[in-house]
């Protein structure tokens, strides 16, 4: 299914259905009962059956996401998993694959999680008597809003760090269901509650043979695969012209499958695309005989001009790519496509520079937070700063203590793990949106993948080196493509497996231009820095070019901040940075005040 509203607030229903129907959801699957409702939506571009009712015992199981149970989709795997439910959550995941929300109502009880990585977003409002779960929080806030409060936090962590660490949502009663738990709700007493999982804890960074890591990896990738490929027989990847999607792309064709390859092309700073990835792009359409489909993403001329229709469609997931009409058409369009992927999570196999660059073994909380983690913009636009910074460093502090690390000497090896679920919440909107149209997982999340990542030492991806060597085991063919990586292009070492920067005096004035920014502030030295490498990179007029659109972009986003009653940025035009940030922001307040105006 698309989603899943399940509450007990039942003469809602109405409301819920005529919305969704408006907004394009026609397909649903209901079920009433007197003490709630259920109601799942289909999927817009496949058919799916992911509702079975079991008349005989009075029970249903319902899925929103992708799961593959026992290597079946659809009623099959519906009909297994209620047979086989006996109440053992990690039982029934240990033979799924797939990022998900299940619903399975037996033996007078309703049992609700999701994914070992909460990759596929649920939400739940429980107040009292009353409870209301989703994976859609547009969904629940709608139906809640008179008893909501922002949590100006993690309006500020969804936005500017790009994810809210732990269960927090944008409402401070709504809260997020993760990985580790499970609702279980009592029909016959109408009693809610939420339940611990046991789930093994797989941090262990000790390793004696540097190969059993690219055996395991390489194994568990393909044959994961594998199994995808029989189950869905049309794939297309959004590729880039970087390591994470080539990797994806690299096991599907060892697996004798020819994915479609999808690239987007847009026209300003929010979308970010760049020519060399689409350059790349048509190399491995040719190299591979793929089908390349090239796709609009333009932004719209005024960029809050779509914003409430695909609010209204998708809700805070509308925030990708500022609700560009032409992103979502083409998306919506595409009708050739049974599952697809992206090649999120290929960044927890490589160093992030910070620790790459880092000439120590170990830093502190202090040291993440303030050279690594935190928006340093929000130094100058957020009044309350100090505090939000602490309760940032709260969290980081909380999850250090879960995995049993000390914060004062965090290793490089561990900073893996508070990476990892960073990206929990960094790397799913776009996983989250196509599976509102398709089925789509992310492979890299999938437990046994995501948990090899915790294991493999810092220094065995220097310069990419795990990554591309498993590269050279899974198809090593793709290796032969060039390289283009966060706009940089690199040369590869085959011998040695490693990345290096095509043009290495960009990765020097980019030092030097973070540390003038950090110290100095002296914007014609940062501007002269700028034009040296958009003169080495030989396309200046196109930079500048971009580079004045991007200034009347953000005037017209800080006009918007600036007139909406819920900003509680004291003066966002001193933004500097990466603009989508901003842009989000913007968008994610109107979202907040349409909600709790409407």
């Amino acid at each position: 299914m698309a989603k899943i509203i399940l509450s007990n607030k039942k003469d809602n229903i109405d409301n819920i259905i005529t919305r969704n129907i408006d907004a394009g959801f026609k397909k649903y699957s209901e079920f009433l009962d007197l003490e709630y409702l259920l109601i799942a939506f289909q999927k817009l571009n496949v058919k799916n059956e992911n509702f079975l009712q079991i008349r005989q015992t009075d029970g249903f199981v319902a899925t929103a996401g992708t799961i593959i149970y026992k290597n079946e989709i659809g009623k099959n795997a519906l009909k297994n998993i209620y047979h086989d439910f006996d109440g053992d959550i990690q039982k029934l995941r240990n033979r799924s694959i797939g990022n998900y929300l299940v619903v399975i109502k037996k033996d007078n009880k309703i049992y609700v999680f999701c994914d070992e990585n909460n990759i596929l977003t649920v939400f739940y409002y429980h107040n009292k008597n009353m409870w209301n779960i989703s994976n859609s929080l547009y969904d629940i806030a709608i139906e809640e809003k008179s008893y909501l409060t922002v949590n100006h936090f993690s309006l500020l962590e969804y936005t500017f760090q790009c994810s809210i660490l732990g269960n927090d949502t944008l409402f401070n009663e709504i809260k997020r269901l993760l990985g580790d738990e499970y609702i279980s709700i009592n029909l016959i007493d109408n009693t809610f509650n939420l339940n611990k999982i046991d789930m093994f804890n797989e941090k262990n960074l000790e390793y004696t043979n540097d190969e059993i890591f690219f055996d395991e990896f390489t194994e568990k990738l393909n044959s994961t695969v594998n199994s995808i490929s029989n189950i869905f027989k049309s794939v297309s990847i959004c590729m880039t012209g970087g390591i994470d999607s080539r990797t994806i792309l690299s096991s599907f064709l060892n697996n004798k499958v020819s994915p479609n390859l999808l690239y987007g092309i847009g026209n300003t700073a929010l979308t970010n695309t760049k020519d060399k990835d689409f350059e790349i792009n048509q190399l491995f359409s040719d190299k591979f005989n793929l089908k390349l489909s090239v796709m609009n993403w333009n932004t719209p001329n005024n960029i809050d001009q779509y914003w409430n229709k695909y609010m209204r469609k998708y809700g805070f997931l509308s925030r990708i790519y500022n609700a560009s009409n032409n992103f979502f058409r083409e998306f919506e369009n595409n009708k050739d496509t049974d599952f697809i992927e992206f090649g999120y999570f290929g960044e927890i196999f490589k160093n992030v520079p910070w620790i790459e660059d880092m000439r120590k073994d170990y830093f502190d909380v202090n040291e993440y937070i303030d050279e690594y983690y935190i928006d340093k913009n929000l130094i100058k636009m957020f009044p309350h700063y100090l505090q939000y910074r602490k309760h940032i460093e709260n969290k980081i502090r909380s999850t250090c203590e879960k995995n049993n690390i000390d914060c004062m000497l965090i290793s490089k090896n561990e900073f893996q793990i508070l990476n990892n679920e960073y990206r929990k919440g960094a790397d799913v909107k776009l996983l989250n949106f196509a599976n509102m149209l398709f089925y789509s997982i992310s492979i890299f999340s999938l437990k046994e993948l995501f948990n090899i990542s915790l294991k493999i030492p810092s220094n065995l991806k220097k310069k990419n080196h795990f990554i591309l060597k498993s590269l050279s085991i899974i198809h090593p063919e793709v290796l032969d493509i060039p390289f283009f990586s966060h706009g940089q292009e690199y040369v590869i070492n085959k011998k040695e497996f490693k990345l290096t920067e095509k043009y290495k005096d960009s990765r020097i004035i980019s030092n030097v231009k973070k540390g003038i920014k950090a110290t100095l502030k002296n914007e014609k030295i940062l501007n002269f820095l700028k034009m040296l490498v958009r003169n080495k990179k030989g396309n200046t007029s196109k930079d500048i070019k971009e580079s004045r659109e991007r200034v009347e972009l953000q005037k017209s986003l800080v006009k918007i901040i600036i007139n909406n009653k819920y900003n509680i940025l004291s003066n966002p035009e001193e933004f500097q940075g990466y603009l989508p940030r901003l842009a989000w922001y913007a968008q994610v307040l109107f979202i907040i005040k349409s909600i709790l105006e409407e």
